[in-house]
């Protein structure tokens, strides 16, 4: 709808612009590990993934453990299994990118295990209004790691989208 969005922020965008196959590896390893060990070892398969080494490291056990009862809490067995298995049935078509007309956001942090700062320009040159930014200490989860940085960021995109 492009007539009605105003702006797109796509945060730790996990759409590659080379195609899906190391997302689709990297899935299918979260689902054998849900498989063979439940949702407490899934937390722990992508928890050093997930999360920066400065943010694993200041937390250290205390943040850890909060984070995975978080975690427990929040996905049960079925649901990320359902979650997962879905996202295994979609492709990461680059031409998809090009038909976002609207200013887009790319926002990632510096440790993303899922994207680096090359190929998140591929695929924000894949946009016609794209831009990209990447946040220092952080890792997939930006608004976690570098909330201040972070929100500074979307701010800033918000006051520009309002403004056009």
């Amino acid at each position: 709808h492009p007539e009605r969005v105003k702006g797109l922020i796509m945060v730790g965008p996990i759409f590659c612009p080379y195609g899906s196959r190391r997302r689709k590896y990297l899935t299918q390893s979260w689902l054998n590990t849900l498989a063979s060990g439940g949702v407490k070892a899934l937390f722990a398969h992508i928890y050093p993934l997930v999360y920066s080494d400065r943010t694993i490291e200041n937390g250290g056990s205390p943040a850890y453990l909060a984070l995975r009862e978080r975690f427990l809490a929040l996905n049960s067995y079925e649901q990320v299994h359902q979650n997962l298995s879905a996202s295994l049935t979609s492709d990461d078509d680059p031409k998809k990118l090009e038909r976002i007309v609207c200013p887009t956001l790319l926002l990632a942090g510096e440790a993303d295990f899922l994207t680096c700062p090359s190929s998140l320009a591929a695929a924000c040159r894949l946009l016609p209004a794209g831009g990209m930014q990447i946040l220092d200490f952080s890792g997939h989860i930006p608004y976690f790691e570098a909330t201040a940085a972070f929100e500074a960021a979307v701010q800033s995109f918000i006051d520009a989208a309002e403004r056009r």
